[in-house]
């Protein structure tokens, strides 16, 4: 596989890629975890990704530890959609006598962790990912040819493209350097279950109609390009109590993004790059006009118009009950866009 395909997400300060091979050295104080029993959010560890939208592969490469010398220094593979919605499995240093071969699952902002112990002197492991749709396979092998099972798992955020790789960090005051190598990419190793559809061809545009009928869709998120990107990420998470996650950025096209998650579960995409149109905005046009918001309540509807309003959001039509029994306010939000405030 083209390890040009793929990008950083936090790019660390010391890295190498030569010959197939990447070298990362980590950051003190960095990790990938979020609230459950420790109660802390940390998403700031280096993860090199790259993304595809095949439902069936398997993804696998090789690690060497053997630099790790302070407790909980990791590296290995990673799925990561979002701060909210990643898996990962690696070794983690604890002593001189053991450390923790295990995996991490995080859907929609909490995380699990599953561990055996193995013994301090292992360095190296290997670790093969393989997807069948939303559902996931971890294994780990000592020498890349005898593979045993870790978790399988699902990932509520997987469906469509997703982002896999591998990452490194330090979560204590340490640092060490974490190589990679043996990157392979390919059919999925992961054979369906007895009574299980068998895989599609890897060009297959559609799924078959039985798994059509099984498959419940739904609308993943929207997105919204916009000049000032973070001016938007204000606005959505001061008055629309949104929580955005950390800045994607890819270098090669300056495209820039944030999820914006909202209380229901509800995702806004926001994004921005240089070369972006921005045509004037007629309130009456085709495409997609608004993004409506349901405050809960009347009072809320008011007082959020109010408050806009006050800030300089031009409100252009409410509040007030309309034909159709809702209770609403338009406010031009940013450059032109429309937010409808709804219960």
């Amino acid at each position: 596989m083209d390890l040009h395909d793929f990008i950083w997400i936090r790019q660390p300060g010391d890295w190498t890629l030569t010959d197939g091979q990447l070298s990362v050295t980590t950051e003190p104080h960095t990790d990938l975890w979020q609230r459950t029993y420790y109660h802390f959010r940390n998403d700031n560890a280096p993860v090199f990704l790259m993304e595809t939208d095949r439902p069936y592969f398997s993804f696998s490469v090789k690690t060497d530890f053997s630099a790790a010398a302070c407790r909980f220094d990791q590296c290995g593979i990673v799925v990561h959609q979002d701060e909210d919605n990643w898996i990962k499995a690696s070794v983690e240093y604890e002593n001189g006598t053991y450390q923790h071969l295990g995996s991490v699952v995080t859907n929609r902002g909490w995380s699990d962790w599953a561990t055996t112990e193995i013994p301090a002197d292992v360095t190296t492991m290997w670790y093969r990912l393989s997807r069948r749709e939303n559902d996931f396979h971890i294994e780990s092998s000592t020498d890349g040819k005898i593979w045993s099972q870790m978790r399988i798992c699902h990932l509520h955020e997987g469906n469509g493209a997703v982002r896999f790789g591998v990452y490194a960090c330090s979560p204590e005051d340490s640092s060490f350097t974490a190589r990679f190598s043996g990157f392979d990419f390919g059919p999925c190793q992961w054979q369906a279950h007895d009574g299980q559809s068998a895989d599609l061809p890897e060009d297959a545009g559609l799924r078959n109609e039985e798994q059509n009928k099984r498959n419940a869709m739904k609308i993943d998120h929207a997105a919204l390009y916009v000049k000032d990107l973070e001016k938007a990420r204000e606005f959505f998470t001061t008055y629309l109590n949104g929580t955005s996650n950390e800045l994607y950025h890819n270098p090669r096209t300056n495209f820039r993004s944030y999820f914006i998650t909202f209380d229901d579960g509800a995702r806004l995409e926001i994004m921005t790059r240089p070369d972006i149109v921005d045509d004037p905005k007629a309130l009456t046009r085709t495409g997609f006009v608004h993004v409506a918001f349901n405050t809960g309540s009347k009072e809320a509807v008011d007082e959020l118009t109010k408050r806009l309003k006050e800030n300089g959001y031009e409100v252009v039509s409410g509040p007030r009950t309309t034909g159709d029994g809702y209770y609403e306010s338009c406010v031009v939000a940013l450059e032109g866009n429309q937010i409808e405030l709804t219960v």
